[in-house]
């Protein structure tokens, strides 16, 4: 006989009871799968993510599925579409209230993110989606790193916020790549972050190619994007005036003039400019 309507709605599993059916019998097989030959990988990386789409707090690390990751990336291609899968993944797991950040940490997740962003940076065909998911990526880990070293601050922990921005150097790594991306939404403000933690300690902040590339933000329509950059331009030669002197004067001036232009376009923004002048010309 014909099945009614409530009948088959009856027997049509629940989106909870979908992801129960596949935590019990499917998870435990994903870390398997991500470290097999292709495409079960990539196969893998699909599921994991149709599951963090229902939740994302899902326990993946009980299944080793986050260190199967890690692994991954290591020897991920930049120019195949596995690894703009694991970063998003990644992207994922890192946004879940649950993620143990220190146990990220202990897997090496910074320095491997770190170095394939390089990777992607030097590329000249990795997706741009793959690109924007790693620097999604990147500015998770440097929240993680804000609070923890705001907390050491509050707490007056030196040591604690002295460890994580230890551990968190390698970070500093992708400012080059941060830079050539600039003119996506996602790169001022992570730029910004590595800045506060960091200062200057990034030396190629100011080569001319650099410099062109904060002046055209400075120009920017966006004042979001203007005030991001003088922010970083603030925090890096306020702390490390030194960088300047290694600019040629014609790039120097440059930069000065379109700080003070952001007066004139940006009157909100006057005051930072002129104490970002004054660093300036006083180096």
């Amino acid at each position: 006989s014909t099945q009614s309507t409530g009948e088959r709605a009856q027997q049509t599993l629940s989106a909870s009871e979908m992801t129960e059916l596949y935590t019990a019998h499917v998870l435990p097989t994903i870390q398997e799968m991500l470290l097999e030959t292709p495409p079960l990988p990539t196969l893998a990386l699909r599921i994991v993510l149709v599951l963090l789409e229902v939740n994302k707090e899902i326990a993946l690390e009980e299944h080793g599925i986050v260190t199967a990751l890690v692994e991954l990336m290591k020897d991920c291609d930049v120019q195949e579409g596995t690894c703009l899968l694991i970063l998003e993944t990644l992207t994922g797991v890192l946004s879940a209230e649950s993620t143990d950040f220190t146990w990220l940490y202990t897997l090496g997740l910074p320095e491997q993110l770190s170095l394939l962003i390089l990777k992607l940076g030097v590329s000249n065909n990795a997706a741009e989606q793959a690109v924007l998911a790693a620097i999604s990526c990147l500015t998770s880990i440097l929240n993680y790193v804000m609070g923890v070293v705001k907390k050491a601050l509050q707490t007056k922990e030196k040591a604690a916020g002295e460890e994580i921005l230890r551990a968190s150097q390698c970070l500093v790594n992708t400012c080059g790549v941060l830079l050539v991306w600039y003119h996506y939404t996602p790169a001022p403000p992570a730029l910004l972050s590595i800045a506060q933690l960091y200062g200057g300690q990034y030396k190629d902040f100011f080569t001319p190619y650099n410099v062109d590339i904060f002046v055209g933000s400075l120009k920017d329509t966006d004042e979001v994007t203007v005030k991001t950059t003088l922010k970083i331009l603030k925090r890096v030669i306020g702390t490390d005036p030194v960088l300047l002197q290694s600019m040629l004067p014609g790039t120097k001036n440059q930069l000065d003039k379109a700080v003070n232009a952001v007066r004139t376009s940006y009157p909100t923004l006057a005051t930072l400019s002129e104490e970002i002048s004054k660093l300036i010309q006083r180096s």
